[in-house]
């Protein structure tokens, strides 16, 4: 944050994007499980999609306290 003000540098953002991607591909190379985790609500059904498609865990809910 720059005086309240949110700054976002998009070659930032791509660069941790393809840093996450390798991650994820050296795990599963590995033969490592992936678990995605999104509380939000409005991505719990494309959440669901995509790790029935691509065969990776997920929780798109949050677990009762």
């Amino acid at each position: 944050m720059v005086n309240n003000i949110a700054v976002i540098n998009p070659e930032v953002i791509i660069e941790q994007i393809e840093n996450a991607k390798n991650k994820i591909q050296a795990a599963k190379a590995e033969g490592k499980e992936i678990l995605v985790v999104s509380e939000k609500k409005m991505y719990a059904d494309e959440l669901e999609k995509l790790g029935e498609k691509c065969g990776f865990n997920y929780l798109n809910y949050k677990l009762p306290s």
